[in-house]
């Protein structure tokens, strides 16, 4: 209702504003009506207003539930809890999910109500007051709750007032369980692979697209400062800081790209110029890591330190060439003194007249030939371990036919492959195919006109095979040459024996001799 000076006042107003000329009874009415309706109207007016205000008042309460509401589940679903600390009077107001998270009653309004439900509450209750006193934030990870096997973070704000003083601090608590155990895990992991890393006897970086080091261990690189300087720098930049060449790099960075464009493993030796001056030798090998689009992730570097093994090499390298040179000489002195031999028999036989010793004397020449044939090989040959047979019985035969020459022209057809056996087993086989030739031009061409002598020689899987055959008259019916008491056919099978392998003879169109012996 309107106070009766205000309807006073609303009466003066109105009655200055009604024309002349009406009676004072029917403007006192006038003024009576137009009064209630103006307190009529203002009194509704407030009601309406007062209605208005209570409807907000009541949406606004509707909000700030729906929103305390929503951010109580978001901190549920999140496991956050939040609380508000008044650094004036100590009361510290939590949120009702942290409530739950931390089982905290309803009587809870102090910090070590909360403080307490963790380990290291004495180090957290410090962080808390000199965060005060520094005015600032702070953050702690990891902090476990007693007696359970769970993991939160605490982080917090601290207010000021206008008078630059702290007031106040507000902060959340999320639990970080999952999260923290797997980070452990793999922190485990990481320390695991890494001690595995840094003590397997190989060097080993981890290189980037460009080059720059990523991860090296100790036994590449064992000064840990120098470690420390090339982590994401290359390895130019080590050389200009040692001041050194930077040929090496240049090397090195050749075959990165190389192995990354390839996709590739590269193998290199690497040799090293210690800090003293020596050198040192890496057998190295870059290693592309590629994800499963096929795109370059990061380069492994593998070395290995091989300078001992390299030493023995090079001195092995060292001393066989030495002993090459050695058995070389042996061989040359050997031979030499073998035609030395060939040389007095020969001028034995001239000055003999005894027709059976010439015989005698030039059979043991052939023999003796054939070896000092074998030693001439052996002195010319790169290596004294092996013999090809076909450049020897190329040789030896030929030799054998120029000197029965003076007698008798033979053709001679070779067909040899190229077959290598040691010098163990060409010194048989040379003397049996001395005395196989050697008996086809002593008896088949001394009564054969256009003589033909054939030898082929060939390797069957593991396996030689042999085969001297002639066009002489061959054996005489019901010869058998196994059984056979000369010298040369005793000599014949001696050899075979040697060699571990067989022969066969057939002499019905002229003589032909295949032999069989296991390739070594």
């Amino acid at each position: 209702m309107v106070d009766s000076e205000s309807n006073f006042q609303l009466r003066k107003e109105l009655e200055d504003l009604v024309p002349t000329g009406f009676s004072a009874e029917w403007l006192s009415g006038f003024l009576d009506k137009a009064v209630m309706l103006a307190n009529q109207f203002h009194s509704d007016g407030i009601h309406k207003l007062q209605e208005e205000k209570r409807l907000m008042e009541e949406e606004k309460d509707l909000a700030i539930h729906r929103v305390v509401s929503n951010l109580n589940i978001s901190e549920k679903i999140a496991g956050i809890g939040n609380f508000f600390w008044s650094t004036k009077s100590n009361q510290i107001a939590f949120s009702e999910n942290l409530r739950v998270l931390f089982s905290l009653t309803p009587n809870a309004h102090e910090p070590e109500d909360l403080i307490s439900k963790f380990e290291r509450a004495s180090t957290i209750q410090n962080l808390f007051q000199n965060a005060v006193l520094r005015k600032e934030n702070f953050r702690i990870d990891g902090l476990k709750l007693k007696d359970e096997d769970r993991y939160f973070l605490m982080e917090g704000i601290v207010s000021l007032d206008a008078g630059k003083n702290p007031e106040s601090v507000s902060g959340i608590v999320q639990e970080i369980t999952r999260e923290y155990l797997a980070a452990r895990l793999v922190e485990e992991q990481k320390k695991f692979y890494e001690s595995i890393l840094d003590n397997i006897p190989v060097d080993i970086a981890i290189f980037d697209e460009d080059h720059r080091y990523l991860f090296i261990n100790p036994i590449a690189v064992r000064n840990p400062e120098t470690r420390n300087f090339l982590i994401g720098k290359d390895d130019f930049d080590y050389c200009r800081k040692r001041g050194i060449s930077t040929e090496g790099a240049q090397h090195r960075r050749e075959l990165f790209l190389k192995a990354k464009e390839a996709g590739a493993s590269m193998d290199f030796e690497d040799k090293v110029k210690g800090q003293g001056g020596e050198d040192s030798y890496v057998l190295r090998r870059f290693y592309p890591v590629i994800n499963d689009k096929g795109k370059f992730r990061f380069m492994i570097g593998y070395g290995v330190d091989i300078t001992f093994k390299k030493v023995q090499e090079i001195q092995l390298a060292n001393s066989v060439e030495e002993k090459e040179a050695l058995l070389g000489e042996v061989h040359h002195r050997v031979k030499n003194n073998l035609s030395l031999i060939l040389g007095l028999i020969e001028m034995q036989a001239a000055y003999s007249e005894d027709g059976y010793f010439k015989k005698q004397l030039s059979e043991i020449r052939s023999r003796i030939l054939a070896m000092a044939l074998i030693h001439d090989k052996m002195y010319k040959s790169s290596t004294f371990a092996r013999i090809d047979l076909r450049e020897y019985l190329t040789d030896l035969v030929t030799s054998i036919s120029k000197f029965f020459s003076r007698e008798t022209v033979v053709k001679i057809n070779l067909d040899l492959q190229s077959v290598q056996i040691s010098s163990k087993t060409v010194v048989p086989l040379a003397l049996l195919v001395n005395e196989i030739v050697t008996n086809a031009f002593k008896y088949a061409f001394s009564r054969t006109e256009n003589g033909e002598l054939s030898v082929r020689l060939a390797q069957i899987e593991n396996e030689v095979e042999l085969m001297i055959s002639d066009n002489g008259p061959g054996l005489q019916e019901g010869a058998d040459v196994k059984k056979g008491k000369t010298l040369g056919f005793k000599l014949f099978g001696l050899f075979v024996k040697q060699l571990k392998g067989s022969y066969e003879i057939d002499g019905t169109k002229g003589l032909r001799f295949m032999v069989r012996f296991p390739k070594d």
